[in-house]
């Protein structure tokens, strides 16, 4: 028996996955995603920076880079939910082959690493959806690519940030709004809010199908 897999459609991180699409493909190779650059933990100065290495990290699949771009609070939920679902993870084979991973990897991997993994994949199934262009269409966007570069600094970055003490907010490049938090001194996202919206206690379980 296998299982149907619903986990995209019932966590937040299917909206995080859609936020990031758009920003991944305008920063790799320009020195952050790039094959030069030092593999280190970034404070980001700024609500920008903070989001671009986040992007950087997830075209990467680097999971420690991308959780070190998220706030405290957002790791922590991150690796509460992503135990939640690692009972149902371990039994659904179609799961199991959208992450490349087995049941033994996913019943041997901390939530948090789960659930970031989760967002990683469903980010790259925006990107393949946006390379048919149907992302790009939605966004204003239909020159290929990402934006391209005269639109890059129109689609591919956030907007309206503003900034209240250590908190902060901005639109992602479709739209959406986006959360920030200033911990020690560095920028992170915090996406409780989406992770709390889409994963609600049991609709993240996965139900049996023959």
């Amino acid at each position: 028996m296998t299982m149907s897999s619903t986990w995209a459609a019932r966590f937040g991180a299917a909206v995080f996955g859609a936020v990031l699409s758009f920003a991944i493909p305008a920063y790799a190779g320009d020195g952050c995603c790039g094959e030069a650059k030092e593999e280190k933990v970034v404070s980001a100065a700024t609500p920008q920076e903070c989001f671009k290495e986040a992007a950087c990290a997830i075209q990467k699949g680097d999971t420690k880079a991308l959780a070190s771009q998220l706030s405290v609070k957002s790791n922590e939920l991150a690796a509460k939910k992503g135990e939640e679902m690692k009972e149902g993870v371990s039994k659904c084979e179609a799961t199991q082959k959208k992450l490349n991973v087995t049941a033994e990897k996913v019943k041997e991997m901390s939530g948090k690493d789960l659930m970031l993994t989760m967002m990683i994949c469903k980010v790259k199934e925006a990107i393949a959806a946006a390379k048919k262009g149907e992302a790009e269409k939605e966004a204003g966007c239909d020159d290929g690519g990402c934006c391209g570069e005269e639109k890059k600094d129109e689609c591919c970055d956030i907007k309206d940030v503003k900034i209240d003490g250590d908190k902060a907010t901005a639109l992602c490049p479709l739209g959406q709004p986006l959360a920030f938090v200033k911990e020690e001194g560095a920028w992170k996202m915090d996406i409780t809010g989406m992770l709390e919206k889409g994963c609600d206690g049991g609709k993240c379980e996965e139900k049996a199908s023959e």
